[in-house]
């Protein structure tokens, strides 16, 4: 089964963050093909300083190869499976991330 839910690019994601948390967000997008020149400048910091890679090949073909395609239709209709739409799900990772002490004012 896949459990998808609604196909959002990130620019979308990023606009929805920025409606719920009252804040301006980037409207610019960077290319791939840039991101990707990043890579092995964040592997380099991620061995300077130990934590996981801030940008990946893989998280980049995520990206570009992600299928907005994807149905959860036989989910739902087998299992009764019903997702929750991101605005909702989005607003409750922000407000859980405030509560405890995540996010900056």
């Amino acid at each position: 089964y896949l459990l998808a839910g609604e196909f959002k690019t990130v620019g979308e994601v990023a606009r929805m963050i920025g409606d719920i948390t009252q804040r301006k967000v980037p409207t610019y997008e960077t290319p791939i093909w840039m991101a990707r020149l990043g890579v092995p400048f964040a592997k380099i910091e991620s061995m300077i300083n130990g934590k996981p890679a801030r940008i990946t090949n893989e998280a980049l073909s995520a990206l570009v190869h992600s299928n907005p395609l994807c149905s959860s239709e036989k989910a739902q209709n087998d299992l009764g499976y019903q997702p929750i739409p991101i605005y909702d799900t989005l607003k409750e990772s922000i407000d859980w991330f405030g509560e405890y002490g995540y996010l900056r004012n």
